[in-house]
């Protein structure tokens, strides 16, 4: 999400200024306009503004989402159990492993003790706390539950943690079994062929033509090393260039969700994702326009996002949230009729997390589909590979018993 340097006038007319992420300018300027500010200047901060030798590039530009739900569960644990704010903060800034996170709280602490409120103090971290913490901890303030609030958004980050976990988790098997069989063509390729190679050279006799061919990689064993390199390193500036372009990452990402079965798992997640965001704020007691505005940070296709944008646009006209979204062809047509059932029973949070339930089984039913189409394919092609690779060893070892003979 877009960053944004401000200025603006208080009601009081006192002047102030800081940094906050907001979709466009105009999200931007609304934010301000809700928090009593009146802005006379914007300016978007780029993300190359400064040189890249003079960036951190070892550190992340915030704290990993598990350190977040770790951070929010604790603190909903201490607050719940009637330990003061600033106490909690310092117990938190102590214990915790992540860097980000200690100095975050010593800093939220440090604005606390100077009478700000604690969203306030967060949201003045956009690099640390993203929109959905922010205003979940800012309406269990105005409503006097901080400590439920912080329950909620523990488990929604744990949910979304949870989710993120079994996919990582089902790639895992194809992943290592890549790396096995590179593994064994660098064994075969660079120690079995320079072995067997000078045999028929000091026989005279000539090589087979698969023999030859993997002993012209073993003696190129650099060369090739260097154009895989160099062809990984062109494929990722391409990537890089393609994300960084919002052109080229919305025509990217139109493509991708029409893939298959890939399109339907990177749609059902994005619908999982912003529902269950949606209704986890508006449970927090966050009004519909502000949690859209956050839910829709959450979805990772550009397109997507681009098309609940303008959605947001229309609910703040007035149009209701299914009727937005339906009008966009957003989501599917089932996560939209559990909205529109939702609006009219005045239960939207309720429909929008079971909703969220409801994708997320798919989403991971979909990985398991196609998991159990993949790990075979990647297994026999593997096997296919190496096992031609050995073969090519062993028939020319069983031929060097016709090179000595003769």
């Amino acid at each position: 999400m877009p960053s944004f340097l401000y200025q603006a006038y208080g009601s009081g007319g006192e002047l102030a200024e800081g940094q906050l992420q907001a979709l466009s300018a105009e999200a931007a300027d609304a934010l301000l306009g809700r928090r009593g500010l009146t802005a006379f200047k914007l300016t978007e901060v780029s993300q190359n503004a400064q040189p890249w030798w003079q960036r951190d590039l070892l550190s992340k530009a915030g704290p990993k989402p598990a350190y977040l739900a770790t951070f929010a569960r604790e603190f909903a644990d201490l607050y719940k159990s009637g330990v003061a704010l600033d106490d909690c903060l310092r117990i938190l800034a102590e214990q915790s492993t992540a860097r980000q996170l200690r100095q975050a709280c010593d800093g939220l602490l440090d604005d606390i003790l100077n009478g700000a409120t604690l969203a306030g103090a967060m949201a003045e971290r956009p690099s640390t706390y993203p929109g959905e913490f922010v205003n979940i901890i800012r309406a269990g303030e105005a409503s006097g539950t901080l400590g439920a609030a912080s329950e909620e958004l523990a488990r929604l980050l744990e949910r979304r943690q949870e989710l993120n976990a079994k996919i990582k988790s089902a790639l895992t098997y194809p992943a290592i079994l890549l790396v096995l069989a590179l593994v064994s063509i660098v064994i075969v390729v660079g120690a079995l062929v320079p072995s067997i190679a000078p045999i028929f050279q000091e026989g005279g006799k000539p090589m087979p033509g698969a023999l030859r061919m993997l002993v012209f990689l073993a003696d190129n064993w650099g060369g090739v090393v260097v154009g895989t390199l160099g062809l990984a390193g062109v494929g990722a500036v391409c990537w890089i260039s393609i994300r960084r372009s919002p052109a080229r990452r919305l025509a990217c990402d139109k493509y991708l969700l029409e893939l298959p079965v890939v399109g339907m798992i990177a749609l059902s997640q994005d619908t999982a994702n912003f529902q269950r965001t949606l209704g986890t704020l508006l449970r927090a007691g966050v009004s519909l326009l502000e949690a859209s505005m956050s839910a829709q940070a959450v979805i990772r296709n550009s397109l997507l996002a681009t098309k609940v944008e303008r959605a947001v646009g229309f609910i703040r006209e007035g149009r209701a949230l299914a009727v937005a979204l339906r009008d966009e062809g957003v989501f599917p047509p089932a996560a939209i009729r559990m909205m529109a059932i939702g609006e009219e029973t005045g239960k939207l949070h309720q429909m929008l997390l079971r909703s969220a339930a409801v994708f997320e089984d798919r989403a991971l039913k979909g990985i398991d589909r196609a998991m159990a189409l993949l790990t075979p394919a990647l297994t026999l092609s593997v096997a296919v590979v190496v096992g031609g690779l050995v073969l090519t060893v062993m028939m020319a070892i069983l031929s060097i018993n016709d090179v000595v003979g003769r």
